[in-house]
């Protein structure tokens, strides 16, 4: 029985699962191409008499180098030059070395690694998203549900097929992305081996994957077309100005300055060398979130709705909860740390801002609106109701 369901989910999605794959492997050979072409193109320049003759003359030309010295790498977060030469064999070397020792240096020139990491990232989405919602908005799910298969083994399924597909694709087109930087730019260059490049990618397929899951998540809750694909999106549209509020108003409550908060998510994104992350704390982080949103989903397809397929929510007893969850989302997002700085600041009298103290009511007023607007929001979308309807009693009275 099970291999019959195997066979029907993959029926499903063959074309889907096919199409996805080709991107992620065609995304990543054009990607890596590019990444070594320019590798290339840059090692050819530097080798010749032109290109060191043209370093010598504009080191001479030029007092905005320091002690007469060319910068070639530049500390991020302490914010000064890092690596300076005056000798064009040592710039060479420097911008010949792809990856660095130390996770914070920046380049003034353009770096050899790059990702598409809007591309990757909506594939991930959208993967997510239709895995369960597009089944039951096609009325698949209807016809599943009708017959001899269990709720549970078809959940499971759908992942495992689905899921499992995308993972090892992308997985193994990251070790071949590793494999084509070891192979082709020499170990000198290079400053890396295959192991001390891998966490990066791990990290990089581990955080998709939670990316996923949460899309699949939202895609047991919601039920309805327009306001389904508009939350989607406008969730992880938000989803940056959130973490960064998060990173704000921790900030703020503890007096810890965070100068780039993302710097190091850098780190999740590009074929990196990095040894300061704690790559096992991550991946552990990223497998519990999975792992939840994976049998908290489990539970919620055991008992899907059909009924309510066309709400905006597939289960009603969820209704009061995810409009919470959607006010403190908007709330942390917009004015969150903007308000709470400005409450410390007026209780504690000390401002980083010098003489400035941004008003607490200006800020409680723009926080009233913005969630005001938001519960508004919420009214029609999740419970189908007018939220002018207690003025018109109001007014009938």
């Amino acid at each position: 029985m099970k291999k019959e369901l195997n066979q029907l989910i993959m029926q499903r999605y063959k074309y889907f699962l096919l199409g996805i794959s080709l991107l992620i492997v065609g995304i990543t050979i054009l990607e890596t191409k590019a990444n070594l072409s320019l590798w290339q193109e840059t090692r050819t320049e530097l080798n010749s008499k032109k290109a060191e003759n043209s370093f010598y003359k504009e080191l001479k030309s030029k007092d905005s180098y320091p002690n007469g010295k060319m910068v070639v790498f530049y500390d991020d977060r302490e914010g000064k030059s890092e690596v300076e030469t005056d000798d064009f064999s040592e710039y060479k070397k420097a911008r010949l070395e792809v990856f660095h020792d130390n996770p914070h240096f920046v380049s003034v020139y353009s770096g050899y690694v790059s990702e598409s990491i809007f591309i990757i990232t909506l594939m991930a989405i959208v993967s997510g998203f239709v895995l369960f919602f597009y089944d039951n908005k096609t009325n698949f799910n209807t016809m599943l549900f009708s017959s001899k298969y269990r709720r549970r083994d078809i959940y499971l399924t759908k992942y495992k097929i689905v899921g499992g597909t995308l993972f090892l694709t992308l997985l193994v087109a990251k070790v071949a992305r590793i494999l084509s930087f070891v192979l082709f730019i020499p170990s000198e260059h290079l400053n890396a081996n295959f192991f001390e490049l891998l966490p990066s990618q791990l990290l990089q397929v581990s955080l998709l994957g939670v990316v996923f899951m949460i899309s699949s998540f939202a895609g047991i809750l919601l039920g309805e077309w327009v306001t389904g694909v508009i939350t989607i999106f406008g969730f992880w549209y938000m989803f940056n100005s959130f973490v960064a509020g998060i990173f704000s108003i921790y900030s703020t409550l503890t007096d810890r300055i965070f100068s780039n908060p993302f710097l190091e998510l850098t780190f999740f994104f590009n074929l990196s060398k990095r040894n300061t992350l704690p790559v096992f704390i991550y991946l552990g982080l990223f497998i519990v979130v999975s792992a939840i949103l994976f049998i908290w989903g489990m539970k919620l397809y055991d008992q899907l709705p059909l009924e309510n397929n066309g709400k905006y929510l597939m289960f009603d007893f969820l209704r009061r909860p995810i409009q919470l969850v959607f006010l403190v989302y908007l709330f942390v997002a917009t004015t969150g740390s903007g308000l709470v700085d400005a409450i410390k600041i007026n209780v504690t009298g000390v401002s980083p801002y010098g003489d400035y103290h941004p008003s607490v009511l200006q800020n409680l007023i723009t926080t009233t609106i913005a969630l005001s607007i938001g519960y508004l929001i919420s009214v029609i979308a999740i419970y189908r109701k007018n939220p002018f309807t207690f003025i018109k009693k109001k007014e009938a009275l």
